[in-house]
C-alpha cells in the first residue's frame, strides 16, 4: 500500500470514528433536548434560547480564528515532524483563549439584564444571561483542545471528550430536574458542569503535547491566517446575531404566541445543527488530509478532493432529502406533537444540507492551501448576502422569511469558491452529482406510498428509511453514479472499520451486483 493510499484510508477510518462518536453524542443530545423541551414547554424553551443569544455574541471575541489555525498548523507542523512547534502553538493558543474568555465573561455577569434587552428584545431574563457565563470559558477551551486533537489525528481522544460532555449534561439535567425543579436556571447550570468536566478530561489527554518544549514558533504567521479565518467567524456571527435579533423583534409583540414561534424556530434550528454535526464529523479529517496532500509532495490534491466530494454526496444526499421530505415525522419523533409547527421551518432551512458537501470540500481546500484573500472575499460575500437577505426577508415575511434567508444566504459565497477552484485546476464532475441527486430523489419518493400507511412517526421513519436505502442502491447503480475507483476507495476504507465496516462492505457488494446486472442488461 502506498503512502497516499494509507493516508486516505486512515482519514476514512477517522471519519468513521468521528461520525460514530458524533452520532452517539447526538443521541444523548436529542435525549437531553426531548427532556428539556418537554419539561420546560415551548414558552420557557423559547426564553432559554433567547437567553443564549448574548453569550453567543460575546463568545465571538474569544476565538480570533485560533481554533482553525490550531487545526491547520498542528497538522502542518506534525507532517513536517516539528512537534516542538505544535507544543508551543498549543500553549500559546490555550493561554490566549483563556484570557479572552475571562474578559468577555464579565459583561454577562454584570450586565445580564441589559444584554438581554439589547440582543434578545426581552426583559426579565438577566439571571439566565448571567448564568450562561458558567459555560463560556470551558466551552471555548474545549473547542481549542478539540481542534488540536483533530489536527494531530488523535481521533480517540476527540471521541472521548465529545461523548463525555453531552453525557454529563444529560445526567446533570436529569439530576437537577428531579432533585430541584425543571427550570431554565438548572438547564444552564447542567450545561456549565458538562463543559467543565470535558475540559478537565481534555487537558489530561493532551498534557504531553502541552508540556513539550518549544522551538521558535512563528506566531505572527499563525495569527495572520487565524485572522483571515476569523473574518468569517465575524461575518457568520453578525449574520447569526442579526437572525436572532430579528427573530426576537418580529415575535416580541405577539406575547406567548411570539415566544412559542421562537421556540418552534429554535427547535428546527437546533435539530438541523444536530444533523450538520453528524455531517461535519464525516468531514472532520478532510483539512488534515488536504494539508498533507498539499504540503507532503504527494501532489494529488485535485484527484483526492474530487473523489472525496463524490463519496460525501453519495453518503449524504439520500439522507438529506429523506430528512426534508419526512420533516414532520422527524420533528414529532424528537420534540413531540406540540412542536409540529417546527417542521415547516425545518423543511426550509434543511435545504442547506443539499449544498453542504460542496461547501465543506471547497472550504477545506482553500484553507489547506492557505488562500487568505479568497477566505476574506468569501467571508465578505457571505456577510453581504446574509445581511441583505435576513433584513429584507425577515422584516417582510417574519419567521418564515428568516428560514428562507438561512437556506439561501450561503449560496453566493459557495459559487465564488467553486469558480475560483475551477480556475485553479480543480475539476468537478457535476453531471455525476446530478445522477446522485436524481437517484436520491427517486429513492425517497419510492418510500412514501408504503410509509404513509403507518400510524406512528417512528414506524414511518424506520420503514421509509429502509426502503430509501434499498431504492437508492438500485437507482444509483442504474445511473452509474459511482465509478469503480470510488467504489474501490469505499471498500478499502470499510475493510479497516470494525463491525460496521462489514455492513458497509455488504451494502457495497449489493450495489456492485446491481450495477453489474444493469451493465449486462443495458
Amino acid at each position: 500500500m502506498s503512502e497516499l493510499e494509507y493516508t486516505v484510508e486512515k482519514a476514512g477510518v477517522h471519519a468513521f470514528l468521528y461520525t460514530a462518536s458524533t452520532i452517539i453524542k447526538l443521541i444523548i443530545l436529542v435525549a437531553t433536548l426531548m427532556i428539556t423541551a418537554r419539561f420546560l414547554g415551548p414558552v420557557n424553551y423559547g426564553l432559554y434560547g433567547l437567553a443564549q443569544i448574548p453569550m453567543s455574541v460575546l463568545i465571538l471575541f474569544t476565538d480570533l480564528g485560533l481554533d482553525a489555525a490550531v487545526l491547520r498548523y498542528s497538522s502542518l507542523y506534525a507532517t513536517r515532524g516539528r512537534m516542538c512547534m505544535v507544543s508551543e502553538l498549543a500553549r500559546t493558543a490555550l493561554a490566549t483563549k483563556l484570557l479572552l474568555s475571562l474578559l468577555v465573561s464579565a459583561p454577562l455577569v454584570l450586565l445580564g439584564e441589559e444584554l438581554g434587552v439589547v440582543f434578545s428584545s426581552r426583559s426579565g431574563i438577566g439571571l439566565y444571561v448571567a448564568l450562561t457565563s458558567l459555560t463560556l470559558a470551558p466551552q471555548v477551551l474545549v473547542g481549542d483542545l478539540s481542534s488540536l486533537m483533530v489536527g494531530l489525528g488523535e481521533a480517540w481522544s476527540w471521541t472521548i471528550v465529545s461523548i463525555v460532555q453531552p453525557a454529563v449534561r444529560l445526567l446533570a439535567v436529569v439530576a437537577l430536574f428531579k432533585l430541584v425543579a425543571p427550570s431554565i436556571e438548572n438547564t444552564i447550570i447542567a450545561t456549565g458542569l458538562s463543559y467543565i468536566t470535558a475540559l478537565i478530561i481534555a487537558l489530561l489527554l493532551v498534557r504531553k503535547v502541552i508540556s513539550g518544549g518549544g522551538c521558535g514558533l512563528d506566531f505572527k504567521e499563525v495569527l495572520t491566517y487565524a485572522l483571515a479565518v476569523y473574518s468569517g467567524s465575524v461575518a457568520g456571527a453578525i449574520v447569526g446575531r442579526l437572525q436572532s435579533y430579528i427573530l426576537g423583534f418580529v415575535t416580541a409583540g405577539l406575547g406567548v404566541l411570539g415566544n412559542a414561534m421562537a421556540g418552534y424556530f429554535n427547535a428546527a434550528y437546533n435539530f438541523l445543527g444536530a444533523v450538520t454535526a453528524v455531517y461535519g464529523a464525516i468531514a472532520t479529517p478532510l483539512l488534515p488530509l488536504f494539508v498533507y496532500q498539499s504540503k507532503s509532495g504527494e501532489g494529488n490534491l485535485e484527484g483526492v478532493a474530487e473523489a472525496t466530494l463524490s463519496a460525501l454526496l453519495a453518503l449524504t444526499l439520500p439522507l438529506s432529502l429523506f430528512s426534508i421530505v419526512y420533516s414532520g415525522d422527524v420533528i414529532r419523533a424528537v420534540y413531540g406533537f406540540e412542536y409540529v409547527s417546527a417542521a415547516f421551518y425545518y423543511t426550509i432551512i434543511s435545504l442547506t444540507l443539499l449544498t453542504w458537501p460542496f461547501s465543506v470540500i471547497a472550504g477545506s481546500i482553500i484553507q489547506a492551501e492557505g488562500y487568505k484573500q479568497v477566505i476574506l472575499k468569501s467571508n465578505i460575500i457571505g456577510l453581504a448576502a446574509g445581511v441583505t437577505l435576513y433584513t429584507s426577508l425577515g422584516l417582510l415575511l417574519g419567521v418564515p422569511g428568516l428560514a428562507i434567508a438561512y437556506a439561501t444566504a450561503g449560496v453566493p459565497a459557495l459559487v465564488y469558491q467553486l469558480l475560483f477552484l475551477s480556475r485553479r485546476g480543480f475539476e468537478f464532475d457535476y453531471s455525476k452529482y446530478a445522477k446522485m441527486f436524481a437517484a436520491s430523489a427517486v429513492a425517497v419518493a419510492s418510500s412514501i406510498p408504503l410509509a404513509v400507511l403507518l400510524p406512528l412517526s417512528i414506524a414511518r421513519l424506520t420503514v421509509g428509511f429502509l426502503i430509501t436505502l434499498l431504492a437508492y442502491s438500485v437507482a444509483s447503480a442504474g445511473l452509474r453514479a459511482l465509478t469503480d475507483v470510488e467504489l474501490s476507495f469505499l471498500e478499502r476504507v470499510s475493510r479497516s472499520i470494525p463491525v460496521v465496516g462489514g455492513v458497509v462492505s455488504a451494502y457495497l457488494g449489493l450495489y456492485k451486483r446491481i450495477k453489474d446486472y444493469f451493465a449486462r442488461r443495458y
